[in-house]
């Protein structure tokens, strides 16, 4: 994310609203975030949620939100999807995955700025993109959408597999910036019930995007 807050709040909220206002469109999907269940009880699409004031990210997630809601409030014809931490072949992204299996293959070290037990849920770019598809073919589908995995994967557990895929170290440093991040595991019924969802699981996936990496780099 763009440590700007202006260019945080002109992507996630400026734009959009201009586009509401002024596009011509038959359908509008905005891409939200399951980062907005952080550190909440329930991860429901119409659950409460509340803003954490320790969370050093909170304009995003309060941008998101009021995206969230112009998109409601504008009576336009829009599909909201919170998808949860999206992976996939990018090699030079800066996001957790990417970054520390980019270090594994080129440094043979990974130091990992979260605890052992640290989890949260992820995704596959082509599970996000296959089920958008599929919902927007579905008659009568809630505005916002939950895409995710529904279960948290612990960095001890990805750690795991760059040391026996790779050899490499992994530095652990806890207590980075001792913000509590804490991620329930997404609720995902409405795709699973509706659509038959069954996603693809990281950990099996990783072994092939090791390869990747490796042929690549």
């Amino acid at each position: 994310m763009s440590e700007n807050p202006f260019n945080v709040l002109t992507a996630n909220v400026l734009l959009l609203s201009s586009l509401l206002q002024k596009a011509k469109f038959d359908k509008l999907v905005y891409i939200s975030s399951t980062r907005v269940y952080m550190n909440q009880e329930l991860s429901v699409e119409n659950s409460d949620l509340t803003i954490c004031e320790n969370d050093t990210r909170r304009l995003f997630n309060l941008t998101k939100l009021t995206a969230e809601e112009l998109c409601l409030k504008s009576k336009r014809n829009c599909l909201v999807i919170r998808p949860s931490n999206v992976y996939g072949l990018a090699l030079n992204s800066p996001l957790f995955l990417p970054s520390i299996i980019r270090d594994a293959v080129n440094k043979k070290e990974v130091t990992m700025f979260v605890s052992k037990n640290y989890s949260k849920d992820y995704i596959a770019v082509t599970d996000v993109v296959d089920v958008t598809l599929k919902i927007l073919n579905k008659n009568g589908h809630p505005n916002i959408v939950n895409i995710a995995s529904g279960e948290n994967i612990k960095a001890s557990e990805i750690a795991k597999i760059l040391i026996d895929k790779l050899d490499c170290k992994v530095n652990w440093v806890e207590n980075y910036n001792d913000v509590k991040e804490v991620f329930p595991e997404t609720n995902i019924d409405f795709i699973t019930d509706e659509i038959k969802f069954k996603a693809r699981k990281v950990l099996l996936d990783m072994n092939k995007m090791i390869e990747d990496y490796k042929s690549k780099l």
